[in-house]
């Protein structure tokens, strides 16, 4: 059974089968990925034809993009900011969380411009019959579990470019699906500055900060008084290697005992698990108020010592969430300073 976590605001009672969801954040669904300034370049692959087409190939086979798609619906829970940062404004967005204006938050608003795209509420499913009444030529679903019906349905509206088949659900790097995006609507150098600055940035930062580097981290979530911790494969956690941290192996071998993948369940005599360099919360210091009442936790040198950040859903746990070409440098202006100040002799 993989244990994964269906959205962030259910963030501890969504358990399903077959690694169907990332796991609340990014990328939780036991990926081998590097850290975020280390993916490959690779994604779906892709050829272009002498007419400007491109053929790109993904889990259900392969789709013929056709040369600058005007009409653009993104079905991916985060595909819009990588389509938003390339210069295309979609006229159909998933909402994947937060309810925020016409599902796009305040790292990709000014993208938006004075656009009304409309919005597929993802609770039940993709609805077909939306997208379609939006007459879309491109539609693109790279961070999704799109299943074979919904592509074979979504395909016969207009070209559909569905998730890689070279990771999960849920899975498909940042980087990858930025270059992915911008092979298919034909701004594929754009993509490549995009991710190359990045990047650039994350290494940056490195640099700034080698008091990061080695220190070990912990990623967790609490909900009452039910707490889980996030392996290395989450979003969260890929982002804190990104800057040098160490993520706990403990973690992964806890998660690996209980035959789960991407978060796993820690009991309230267990938040000693939590006692590392840095200790990463998702909730604000009201949201995790029980936590904050634990005489375990309380008695932890991690949180004595005051090196446990609190985040908050949003914006910046939305943005650890989204984890994408524009939320990722929009987290590390926000959260880097936090961990300093955390680390601060």
């Amino acid at each position: 059974m993989t244990m994964t976590l269906e959205r962030p605001t259910d963030v501890l009672h969504d358990v399903v089968d077959d690694a169907t969801r990332r796991g609340f954040l990014g990328g939780v669904l036991g990926l081998g990925a590097a850290a975020l300034v280390g993916c490959s370049d690779t994604g779906q692959t892709s050829s272009q034809s002498a007419t400007g087409e491109t053929r790109i190939d993904h889990t259900y086979g392969s789709t013929v993009v056709p040369s600058k798609p005007q009409r653009v619906v993104s079905v991916g829970d985060t595909d819009q900011d990588a389509i938003l940062a390339l210069g295309v404004v979609p006229v159909g967005i998933r909402d994947y969380f937060g309810d925020q204006p016409y599902a796009v938050w305040p790292w990709a608003r000014d993208r938006l411009g004075d656009a009304a795209p409309t919005v597929f509420d993802a609770s039940d499913g993709l609805r077909i019959e939306e997208v379609a009444a939006l007459k879309p030529d491109l539609i693109i679903g790279t961070y999704s579990a799109m299943s074979q019906r919904e592509y074979d349905l979504l395909s016969q509206i207009a070209p559909t470019v569905a998730q890689s088949a070279d990771y999960p659900d849920y899975g498909q790097p940042w980087d990858e699906i930025t270059l992915t995006i911008g092979r298919a609507l034909g701004r594929e150098s754009l993509a490549r500055d995009l991710v190359a600055g990045v990047r650039s940035t994350f290494a940056g930062l490195r640099r700034a900060h080698p008091e990061f580097a080695g220190r070990t981290a912990v990623v967790g979530s609490v909900s009452g008084a039910e707490y889980v911790a996030y392996t290395s494969t989450d979003s969260a956690a890929r982002f804190l290697a990104s800057l040098g941290f160490e993520n706990d192996p403990a973690i992964d071998t806890l998660a690996k005992d209980a035959g789960v993948t991407g978060v796993v369940s820690v009991s309230g005599e267990r938040l000693d698990l939590f006692d590392r360099d840095i200790a990463l919360w998702y909730e604000t210091r009201d949201e995790a108020a029980t936590l904050l009442e634990s005489k375990v936790y309380t008695g932890l040198d991690v949180h004595r010592e005051g090196r446990d950040v609190f985040l908050g859903y949003e914006p910046l746990g939305g943005a650890l969430a989204f984890s994408t070409v524009l939320s990722l440098p929009y987290a590390a202006e926000k959260i880097v300073p936090m961990l300093a100040e955390a680390l601060a002799d």
